[in-house]
């Protein structure tokens, strides 16, 4: 992708199924087709910091990280429960914090990573 250029979420229906793309908002190109992926509903997007890559997480428990620049899956975790939020941390361009149902949150280290290395991080429910 060139320097400056310009990327956009699009949401589209296929078959009734809402899917998710992006977009190359200079020539309006499909750069990735999350949906085809995810099986059933996708929950959450997250660009990087320097938007290199995307996370998407979804109800079907997966999370994916793609590259931006040429729409190719890098690798695909399965985290046990629906993936509800991502946060990208601040100190590294590969960490990543993933909120699960059932108040699980995971922090990996470097998300590329084929092996699943995480943090699984623990608390109370405030009433």
């Amino acid at each position: 992708m060139a320097p400056g250029s310009r990327l956009e979420l699009v949401p589209g229906t296929e078959q009734g199924i809402t899917t998710w793309s992006i977009m190359s908002v200079s020539s309006y190109t499909r750069l990735i087709d999350i949906s085809s992926t995810h099986i059933g509903k996708v929950n959450v997007l997250s660009f990087s910091p320097f938007a290199t890559y995307l996370a998407s997480g979804g109800q079907d428990a997966s999370l994916i990280i793609w590259e931006v620049s040429t729409g190719r899956q890098l690798v695909k975790h399965d985290m046990g429960e629906p993936v509800l939020s991502l946060s990208w941390a601040s100190w590294s361009l590969r960490g990543l914090f993933v909120g699960c149902a059932k108040g699980v949150c995971r922090m990996f280290d470097d998300v590329l990573d084929s092996v699943r290395r995480f943090h699984r991080l623990t608390g109370s429910l405030i009433p």
